[in-house]
């Protein structure tokens, strides 16, 4: 059996992580990664701090705690 990692876009196999900017639509929404829509999904209700996670360009939050991103944004 073959292993395939992907822990970075940069790699080989970059396409799958979740970092990978595959933009995809949801319900309406464009969502320029899956990591996008899952950190999103961390604050079921409150459309704000979703929208900030879904339009966050660079994914910031990707080395900041949560709280302290959309304290700060």
């Amino acid at each position: 059996m073959t292993v395939i990692n992907f822990y970075s876009t940069k790699d080989q196999y970059g396409g799958f992580s979740n970092f990978s900017r595959h933009p995809f639509e949801l319900d309406g929404k464009q969502w320029l990664t899956t990591e996008h829509y899952f950190q999103a999904q961390k604050f079921p209700g409150n459309e704000a701090y979703q929208e900030k996670i879904r339009l966050d360009v660079k994914l910031r939050i990707k080395w900041r705690g949560m709280a302290n991103y959309l304290a700060q944004t």
